[in-house]
Order: structure tokens, then sequence, then C-alpha cells
């Protein structure tokens, strides 16, 4: 086993997980996620929790975790694509996390003409 999988594993047995995290985790190993596997995150603590996921990772894996996550649905689509704005949003502990999160959402769910 190598490091990165122990801490991988430390990471998935510490509590400090979610449905979202535990998706972008199955993308990482490439393992079709389930139904209940396909949750994108929608509050500041899931995004939190996939935050603290993708921290173990190299910026290759991180690539390939987004890439995969990014073919589950719109929702995690568009969440990826303004991953780095959210990621200092959360940073910076914005009160308005919340709200852009389900904006974001909210418009990756509208049908697009």
């Amino acid at each position: 086993m190598g490091i990165r999988d122990k801490k991988i594993i430390e990471w998935f047995i510490s509590g400090d997980s979610g449905i979202s995290s535990q998706t972008l985790c199955a993308c990482l190993y490439g393992i079709l996620p389930q139904k209940k596997y396909k949750y994108h995150p929608g509050d500041p603590s899931d995004f939190g929790r996939c935050k603290r996921f993708l921290d173990l990772l190299s910026p290759e894996d991180k690539e390939t975790v987004f890439r995969e996550a990014a073919k589950i649905s719109c929702e995690w689509k568009a969440l990826i694509e303004r991953w780095d704005i959210l990621e200092r949003m959360y940073n910076e502990h914005n009160r308005n996390m919340f709200k852009q999160m389900q904006e974001i959402i909210k418009g990756a769910r509208k049908p697009h003409t």
C-alpha cells in the first residue's frame, strides 16, 4: 500500500467523510458510484469534507477526480467548474458561500437553450 492510499484510508475511517466526498474517492479509484454516491456537495460543510479529501491528492490525482466527477451530473460539473472560487470562499469563511453554491446548483439544473 502506498502513502497516498494509507492517507486516504486514514481519512475515510476518521469520520470526516460524507457521501459527496466518498463520491470523489470512488472517482479516484475508478469505481462507478452507486446511485446513493452520486450526490454533490450541497453546503459549505459538505464542500469542506470534499476539499479535505482533495488536499490529500497530487495535482494529477485531483485532475482525474474532477474529470470523472464532472461526468456524474450537471451539478457536479458546474461545481467543479467553479471549484477555485468556492474554495477561496471556503478558506475565507465567506458567509455567502451557501448561497453561491445553491445558485451554481440551481443554474446547472436549468435547461439550456
